[in-house]
C-alpha cells in the first residue's frame, strides 16, 4: 500500500471586509510556505468572493489552480484550490 502524503486545508474567509479576505489569505501563503514547492497541497473552504476578487486573484497568482467546482446554488463562493 502506498501513502500519500499531503496538505489539505480548509478555510472561511470574511464575508464582509475585503482587508480580512485577504489577511486570511496570506496566513494561507504562511502556512503552506515552509513546505518544499513540490509537496501537494489542497485549500477548500468558503472563500466569500468571486473570481476577479483580489484575494482569488493572490491564490492564483501564487501559483495555485481553481478547480472550478463550485456549490450549484453559491457559485464563485466554494473553490478548491491545488497546489501543484
Amino acid at each position: 500500500m502506498r501513502r500519500l502524503k499531503f496538505l489539505w486545508q480548509n478555510t472561511h474567509l470574511d464575508h464582509k471586509g475585503q482587508q480580512a479576505r485577504e489577511h486570511g489569505v496570506a496566513m494561507i501563503f504562511q502556512a503552506s510556505g515552509v513546505l518544499p514547492k513540490d509537496f501537494p497541497q489542497i485549500l477548500s473552504g468558503d472563500m466569500n468572493a468571486g473570481p476577479n476578487n483580489p484575494a482569488i486573484k493572490n491564490y492564483k497568482d501564487a501559483g495555485w489552480v481553481e478547480t472550478d467546482f463550485a456549490l450549484a446554488s453559491f457559485p464563485g463562493l466554494a473553490q478548491i484550490f491545488i497546489w501543484n
